[in-house]
């Protein structure tokens, strides 16, 4: 493992490793056994397979020589014609993600996002789609297909900015009532 840096200038755990036997898989399969054994800040972001790693003239693992990452998806790649939701929710992925790939069924901590990202995820989630959209549902949801259907099913909930702002201010004019009367009051 070692810590790469993105265009961001965001550090980034990666795993490198290289297949002997077939007792892993995929890289999933590696991530889930990491994360069953380490704790969830120690576990890589991303993963990269290699048949063999570069080794320096003193036959140690050239870390310079290591690829960059790449975002491994799904098959399932979020086409421009499918689900106006699906897609305006992929592409905001994409954008904060700095990736071109992003499928219906990838999860958004296996393409490379984190805590701070999701929080600029939901950002611009927000603007785009115009709706209050709760930041729990973009950890309980972690999939373009399983957030879009969370925020379809929420469509009736769902406030728009607009309103929550009015909420806000009538808010703010109550408990400034309240302050004003009870400053108002003998002692």
């Amino acid at each position: 493992m070692t810590v790469k840096i993105d265009e961001a200038g965001t550090k980034r755990l990666v795993a490198y490793y290289v297949q002997n036997g077939a007792e892993l898989q995929s890289w999933r399969e590696l991530k889930g056994f990491l994360a069953a054994k380490l704790p969830s800040y120690m576990v890589p972001a991303h993963y990269v397979l290699m048949a063999s790693f570069p080794l320096n003239p003193n036959g140690k693992i050239d870390r310079g020589a290591l690829p960059d990452p790449v975002a491994e998806t799904s098959a399932t790649e979020v086409q421009p014609s499918g689900n106006e939701l699906e897609a305006a929710i992929a592409d905001v992925w994409k954008k904060v993600l700095r990736t071109d790939r992003v499928g219906l069924d990838d999860n958004f901590f296996d393409l490379g996002g984190d805590s701070l990202l999701l929080v600029a995820v939901h950002s611009q989630l927000k603007k785009r789609l115009e709706c209050e959209i709760q930041v729990m549902d973009l950890f309980d949801h972690t999939t373009v297909r399983t957030l879009a259907r969370r925020l379809s099913a929420a469509g009736g909930e769902a406030k728009s900015f607009d309103t929550a702002q009015e909420r806000a201010a009538k808010q703010r004019a109550a408990f400034a009532k309240q302050r004003t009367l009870r400053v108002g009051k003998p002692a």
